[in-house]
């Protein structure tokens, strides 16, 4: 039996057949077949390949900043309270009451002087001169006839200011100036990529 033994330990030993050890609990079956090895799992999310690197930000010197203002224009209203003097209304523009009353009382004057045919010249004259006269008078008369309002007067006026719009920057860059302008002003550095400010509201003038 020993001899036995020995001769099928030998003939195993010779085979491709892996020995599992009985404590395994494996079958006669699946003793005698062999671990293939498996494949390496590659991720397939495609986020994890390599992106490229942004450049780097950097800080520029700034040489000078220079306020830029625009004039601002703002019309408005300026009224005030004006006593405006007006004539009364007349129902005899042409003064013909006052010329008819002067003629007659001149008409009057005239016939009291001369004789005859000179008598009617005077008294021609005294009516023509008498006509004028009430006229002129009527015409003051009616002028002096006023009265008063008070009438609110307003005229356009225009406020003018100057008003900051921008800043613009001068900073220093690989040895050279360059000038940008900015909505705010910025301190002694300002931040750069590629030679260009990246801070909000800024613009390259040059």
């Amino acid at each position: 039996m020993t001899a036995l033994g020995a001769i099928a330990s030998y003939r195993l030993a010779g085979s491709d057949t892996e020995i599992v050890p009985p404590q395994s609990g494996l079958s006669p079956s699946e003793v005698t077949q062999t671990e293939q090895p498996q494949p390496a799992l590659v991720p397939s999310d495609k986020s994890t390949a390599a992106r490229p690197t942004p450049p780097k930000r950097q800080l520029a010197d700034v040489l000078a900043v220079r306020p830029v203002t625009e004039t601002i224009q703002t019309p408005r209203q300026e009224c005030h309270d004006e006593v405006v003097a007006h004539t009364a209304p007349t129902k005899d523009p042409n003064q013909i009451t006052g010329t008819i009353a002067g003629a007659v009382v001149g008409g009057v004057v005239g016939n009291q002087f001369g004789n005859g045919r000179g008598k009617k010249l005077t008294t021609v004259a005294g009516a023509f001169a008498g006509g004028f006269a009430g006229n002129k008078i009527q015409e003051k008369m009616q002028e002096s006839d006023t009265y008063t309002t008070t009438e609110r007067r307003c005229t356009t006026v225009t406020d003018t200011h100057e008003q900051i719009v921008g800043y613009d920057v001068t900073y220093r860059w690989n040895g050279k100036d360059r000038v940008v302008r900015m909505d705010q002003a910025p301190g002694t550095r300002i931040v750069v990529r590629n030679g260009q400010p990246v801070t909000d509201g800024s613009r390259a003038t040059s």
